[in-house]
C-alpha cells in the first residue's frame, strides 16, 4: 500500500512540476519548488546530488594508484564523479590512465561513473595579467590571462585569433574528441552504456565574467568540436551561465542550486570537515568532489607535464588508510 501511495504522489508531483511554467513565471516557480512537505516525494522527483573525486592529474598517475582508485569506486558504489585536467600531465598520452580507470570501474560498479574532462587550466585568475602562466607542449607556451581571454573573444579576422582556435581545437577538442569515442564505443560494444556520463568543462578556472563574449565564444566552439556526441557541459567560473550548471572551487555552498557541484580544490581540509558539508549539499541536490593536492603532485611552480607520476596512493603513507578515507567521503551521503 505504501508503495501505492509512493508512486500515486509522485505521478501528481510529475503533473503539477509540468504545469509549472503554465501557472508561474520562472522566478515564481523557483519559489515554488526548493520545499516539498513529502520527502519522499522529494526523493522521486528531486533527487540528492552525488558525490566524487577531483584526481587532477590522473592522466600521470601510476598504474598501481588508478588500479587502487577504481577499488574506491567500486566499493563506494552508487553515482560518482572522476573529474581530471586534458593533456597537461601527460600531453603525450592523456587519454592511457582515464581510460584504463574507467574500463577498470565501468564492469563491476553498481551505479554509474561521471567522468568529467577541464579541457584547459585556463589563466588562474590569482595570476597577474602580465604572467605567463602556460606551459608547452600542448597548447600555447606564451598566453597571459589577459590575452587569453582577449584572443578567445576577438574577432574572427585577426590572425592571432584564428591561431588561437585552431589551435584550441587542434591540441585540445579533437583530441578529447578521439579518446571520447573510442571510450564510447567501448562501453556501448561491452553493454555499459548506460552506466557512463560525460561532461566537459572547457576551463578548469575562469574569470571571464558571467555573461562575457569570450567565454561564451570558446564554449561555443568546443560544443561545435563534439557536436555529435553524447557529452554535457558545465562551467567553473565566478558567474552563472544560464542553461548550465556551475562549478566552484572552494568550502562554500552560498548560492549553489540543484545541479551545481563543489569541490575542495585548492582548499586543502580534512575528510571530516569536508563530509560534513557534503551531507548538507548534496540534500540540496550539489553534488560534492574531494580533493587533496596529492592529486596534482608537486611542486606546484613546476609545469604539469613535469612532475612525473604522480601516486597519492602508493606514495608516502598508509595506502590501506588512504583508500578507507576516500572511500568514507564518497560513502558520506545523506539517508
Amino acid at each position: 500500500m505504501f508503495k501505492s501511495l509512493k508512486t500515486l504522489l509522485a505521478g501528481v508531483a510529475l503533473v503539477f512540476l509540468a504545469a509549472l511554467p503554465q501557472i508561474a513565471s520562472s522566478a515564481e516557480a523557483n519559489a515554488l519548488t526548493p520545499d516539498w512537505p513529502l520527502g519522499l516525494v522529494d526523493d522521486v522527483i528531486r533527487p540528492k546530488g552525488h558525490s566524487g573525486v577531483a584526481v587532477i592529474g590522473l592522466e600521470a598517475f601510476a598504474k598501481p594508484d588508478v588500479v587502487h582508485l577504481s577499488q574506491c569506486l567500486l566499493e563506494a558504489g552508487g553515482t560518482l564523479e572522476v573529474a581530471f585536467l586534458f593533456a597537461s600531465f601527460n600531453p603525450a598520452d592523456p587519454w592511457d590512465a582515464p581510460t584504463d580507470l574507467v574500463k577498470r570501474t565501468l564492469p563491476g560498479l553498481n551505479g554509474r561513473l561521471i567522468l568529467t574532462c577541464y579541457l584547459d587550466d585556463g589563466p588562474n585568475r590569482r595570476a597577474k595579467a602580465n604572467r605567463v602562466i602556460r606551459y608547452g607542449p600542448y597548447f600555447r607556451p606564451d598566453l597571459s590571462p589577459r590575452l587569453f581571454w582577449s584572443l578567445a573573444g576577438g574577432p574572427a579576422k585577426d590572425r592571432r585569433v584564428t591561431e588561437f582556435y585552431r589551435d584550441w581545437n587542434l591540441k585540445l577538442v579533437k583530441r578529447y574528441r578521439a579518446g571520447a569515442t573510442a571510450l564510447i564505443k567501448w562501453a556501448r560494444d561491452n553493454g555499459l552504456s548506460h552506466k557512463l556520463d560525460l561532461v566537459v568543462l572547457p576551463v578548469l578556472e575562469d574569470d571571464a565574467g558571467g555573461d562575457s563574449p569570450s567565454y561564451g565564444k570558446l564554449l561555443r566552439a568546443t560544443q561545435s568540436g563534439l557536436q555529435g556526441l553524447p557529452v554535457t557541459y558545465r562551467r567553473n567560473g565566478a558567474a552563472r551561465i544560464v542553461g548550465l550548471p556551475l562549478e566552484r572551487h572552494g568550502l562554500s555552498g552560498t548560492g549553489l542550486r540543484r545541479g551545481d557541484v563543489l569541490t575542495n580544490d585548492g582548499s586543502p581540509t580534512d575528510p571530516e570537515t569536508f563530509m560534513r558539508l557534503q551531507q548538507i549539499l548534496l540534500v540540496r541536490g550539489v553534488s560534492c568532489c574531494w580533493w587533496e593536492a596529492a592529486y596534482n603532485g608537486s611542486p606546484r611552480s613546476t609545469p604539469p607535464s613535469q612532475r612525473g607520476q604522480l601516486r597519492p596512493f602508493t606514495g608516502s603513507g598508509s595506502v590501506a588508510q588512504k583508500k578507507r578515507d576516500l572511500i568514507a567521503i564518497l560513502t558520506a551521503r545523506p539517508n
